[in-house]
């Protein structure tokens, strides 16, 4: 329900803005563009025994972009094709960053989806771009394919309302359970395991 004052909250609470600066090798010039964002959709490893850090996920989200050869930058400055390079910048930063795991991809193998099952350690502090967040939520996706499944969430919450203390809690359905943090992480980072971590929600 949309509040009297006519706020978005969805939108105050989780969408942030990026721009992407292409730089010409050739004669310097920049250009940019922006985009309004929900959340950082990171592009999954294929299938691995290897538990992959966020932060090298992260990495490569923000990874410069070359452009050269068949894929050559076109300049109008230069009025031609050139190399160029395009990095990506967040310009304004969510209360709460919503962090997507592209789990589901398509196969040509199989002409449709699977599910990516490489699991991701969970760190409880996330630094972006110098802004300190908090791990608050973790959606998890539960099973071995894209046709069926079972969705639950683990949830840090204050011991009472305005207390410090933290705990987290497993959602499942109707059932809520302490859980600690440590149990979630060995929950989400064994290789065999069928419960993968699908968006994690950090907040400042």
């Amino acid at each position: 329900q949309t509040p009297k004052d006519g706020r978005n909250i969805a939108k105050d609470l989780f969408s942030f803005e990026t721009y992407g600066v292409v730089r010409c090798d050739s004669c310097g010039t920049q250009s940019s563009t922006k985009e309004d964002c929900i959340d950082l959709s990171l592009e999954m490893p294929a299938n691995s025994a290897d538990v992959v850090p966020l932060e090298l996920l992260m990495g490569n989200y923000f990874r410069p972009t070359e452009f050269k050869g068949k894929d050559s930058y076109q300049c109008d400055t230069c009025n031609g094709l050139t190399s160029a390079k395009r990095t990506l910048h967040i310009g304004s930063f969510p209360q709460t960053l919503v962090v997507s795991l592209n789990r589901f991809r398509f196969s040509p193998a199989t002409g449709g989806k699977v599910k990516l099952m490489t699991q991701v350690s969970i760190p409880s502090s996330l630094l972006v771009s110098s802004i300190p967040y908090s791990l608050v939520s973790v959606v998890v996706h539960s099973g071995g394919s894209t046709e069926g499944g079972h969705y639950y969430a683990f949830t840090r919450l204050p011991e009472y309302t305005g207390s410090s203390v933290c705990h987290w809690y497993k959602c499942d359905d109707r059932s809520v359970t302490r859980v600690t943090f440590d149990s979630i992480t060995s929950t989400l980072c064994r290789a065999e395991s069928r419960d993968c971590a699908y968006f994690l929600l950090y907040s400042k």
